[in-house]
């Protein structure tokens, strides 16, 4: 915002300096209505794409849109494939059912509120693979006809669920409180204090296996449980993984992982029963 006046700018600011981390720049013009995404690799010669806005909206998740960077680059860069994969699907869905000229802010809310695509665990959904999720630690939607930002940060997950306020652009006017809180379940503000907590691994680990245990109805914890298992201990794996699946047998990562368990242990007719019915 210091170097570039237009977003013609940011492209030639982005080509004469240099990038430490893989990037994704929105940059939007309200009054042009122009919208435009880089996509920046690191290194020593900095490799970047643009890339336009084709409809009215546009939108940008922590991962690679074009496709050439997502080929060569996507897990080593930024380990998408671990985390948030139906963001992008969820969003899409939203704003296909939700096809307007224009947006107002409590329809952006509902949009950053989206909690995941259907047909999976909806817990899972919730906690992990939402644009909402337990790692969204802060809100902040910019309306320039309201002159101002909207900014939900006083949770530390979930943060589009918390207190909205409104920031004026003239910073001697108060902030003032736009839509209270919405409720969020115990197990996921639970989840999120371990997830976006400071502990030593083996801390995180006892954590886990506590919060399983507090919950042992909930399949997510168990996968999940099972997952970090998987360097730990076999058995741990195994049990929890199959514990997930029959927690909630409609999740396809579930019945794959609960499969792969009966594989490992040579049970190929139950493996195959889960595969294919």
């Amino acid at each position: 915002m210091e170097e570039c006046s237009t977003i013609d700018d940011v492209g030639s600011f982005i080509r004469n300096n240099k990038f430490i981390f893989a990037e994704g720049f929105t940059v939007g013009n309200s009054e042009s209505g122009r919208g435009v995404i880089f996509e920046i690799v690191p290194g020593e010669k900095t490799i970047y794409k643009k890339i336009s806005m084709t409809s009215n909206k546009i939108w940008n998740l922590n991962y690679y849109i074009d496709e050439e960077l997502s080929e060569k680059y996507e897990d080593k860069l930024t380990a998408y494939s671990t985390y948030n994969l139906g963001r992008d699907k969820a969003l899409a869905a939203f704003f296909k059912k939700n096809n307007k000229n224009n947006y107002t802010v409590l329809d952006m809310l509902e949009a950053l509120s989206l909690t995941g695509i259907n047909g999976i665990d909806p817990v899972r959904a919730f906690i992990f693979e939402g644009v909402l999720n337990s790692a969204t630690m802060s809100t902040i939607i910019y309306d320039s006809k309201s002159k101002g930002i909207y900014m939900g940060l006083d949770n530390y997950m979930y943060a589009a669920l918390g207190n909205i306020y409104f920031y004026a652009e003239d910073f001697n006017r108060e902030p003032v409180l736009y839509r209270k809180a919405l409720p969020i379940p115990q197990y996921s503000r639970d989840f999120a204090g371990i997830w976006s907590g400071i502990f030593s691994e083996t801390e995180a680990w006892q954590k886990y296996l506590d919060l399983v245990k507090k919950y042992p109805d909930i399949a997510f914890f168990h996968y999940f449980v099972g997952q970090l298992a998987r360097e730990k201990d076999n058995n741990l794996w195994a049990n929890h993984s199959l514990k997930a699946f029959s927690l909630y047998p409609d999740d396809p990562e579930y019945a794959v992982e609960a499969a792969i368990v009966h594989f490992v242990r040579r049970e190929y007719t139950k493996s195959r029963q889960i595969l294919v019915g």
